[in-house]
């Protein structure tokens, strides 16, 4: 697949961020309508959206020896 400069997302919310409803998460630039959609339902499921705030994740999460 050839690289789209036209095309990309910006994240707007970062894990643990506390967001109101109807806030962004992210913005899309996109050229191609018919991958939009399917490019926007894989964007949704990359948040989990709770009451808690989420579990600190390591910054290392394994080491290569």
């Amino acid at each position: 697949d050839l690289i789209d400069p036209a095309v990309g997302v910006t994240v707007l919310a970062k894990e643990g961020d506390v967001v109101a409803v109807g806030e962004p998460l992210a913005t899309v630039a996109w050229n191609d309508e018919g991958r939009l959609e399917a490019a926007t339902r894989l964007l949704a499921s990359a948040w989990e959206i709770g009451d808690e705030p989420p579990e600190p994740m390591p910054h290392v999460l394994e080491e290569v020896r």
